[in-house]
């Protein structure tokens, strides 16, 4: 996996566990209280499936920068189960109901436990964590992740 795409996925990854990931412009301008810390009741269990392949927990979605030597780029992360897949693209939908069809590129990395599979051996029905770069409504998988403990 390329430094590149790898950069990607972990930042979308961080930035949604920062909580950073769509705050409005002008969040930063009016600071607005922060709510309060949901209680342990309030928080979903982890999937009992007994694996998390990227550390990801219970994020479904999100958006953010990373920092590229061409300057910023916007990037995308989406964790959900696929619902329709072609050879140029997959479609998403995360638990809350959050639907979005991702592109793929021939440079796409698809791994499930470390080991590279084709993009074609993706099926409907699938859990995935997507992740890549997000140029205006377009979303790029450059990385893709098998969910496999299903």
């Amino acid at each position: 996996m390329t430094r590149t795409r790898l950069g990607l996925a972990l930042s979308a990854a961080v930035l949604g566990l920062s909580g950073l990931v769509g705050l409005p412009a002008s969040a930063a301008a009016q600071p607005e209280p922060s709510p309060p810390e949901p209680s342990p009741s309030e928080i979903a269990p982890p999937s009992d499936n007994g694996h998390d392949d990227m550390g990801l927990g219970n994020i479904l979605h999100g958006e953010g920068m990373i920092k590229t030597k061409g300057g910023t780029q916007p990037v995308a992360m989406q964790h959900g189960t696929v619902t329709s897949v072609s050879d140029s693209s997959i479609t998403l939908k995360s638990a809350d109901g959050y639907t979005k069809t991702w592109s793929l590129n021939k440079s796409v990395h698809v791994v499930e436990h470390r080991t590279t599979l084709q993009p074609n051996s993706i099926k409907v029905g699938t859990d995935l964590i997507v992740a890549g770069p997000r140029q205006g409504t377009t979303f790029t998988a450059s990385v893709v992740v098998v969910n496999s403990g299903q």
